[in-house]
């Protein structure tokens, strides 16, 4: 799980050549970063908190999450208010180009919290669409992230 906060480009570039020895393995951040099944978007979806890329780019950006096997997980939580944001600051959060890039990625799950609902892509067919476990109501969205 990737919980970035309010990370920025400088972040996200940073991130890029880190790395830990992990029971005498060595585990980069691209190894660490497509482990990555759930992704709470930083800054509200804006311009600079998401890095768009490609998966063999240097810097890490959303190219980098949830990879191989954990792609068929993967699933973004975006914290936003739209209607909000662009009545007080004049800011699209989330940004479209974001929002959009992150349901390519996700395959459709996508959560908004100004949202009730995650409405199915069209190209995401209904056998894999009921496999995405959640509880949605008004007041809150349930999402189980399991282990196994």
């Amino acid at each position: 799980m990737l919980f970035s906060g309010d990370a920025q480009r400088g972040s996200w570039i940073s991130w890029s050549d880190l790395s830990w020895d992990v029971d005498g393995k060595k585990m980069t951040s691209r190894d660490l970063l497509g482990r990555t099944v759930f992704y709470k978007v930083g800054h509200h979806g804006s311009h600079n908190a998401t890095l768009n890329g490609v998966a063999d780019g240097d810097t890490a950006n959303l190219s980098w999450l949830g990879l191989g096997s954990y792609a068929e997980e993967f699933v973004a939580v975006i914290p936003a208010h739209e209607n909000w944001a662009l009545a007080k600051q004049g800011w699209h959060h989330p940004l479209k180009s974001i929002e959009e890039e992150l349901v390519k990625k996700a395959r459709g799950r996508v959560f908004r919290s100004d949202t009730d609902k995650v409405k199915r892509p069209p190209d995401i067919g209904q056998a894999e669409w009921a496999k995405f476990k959640r509880v949605e109501s008004h007041l809150y969205f349930e999402y189980t992230v399991s282990d196994a």
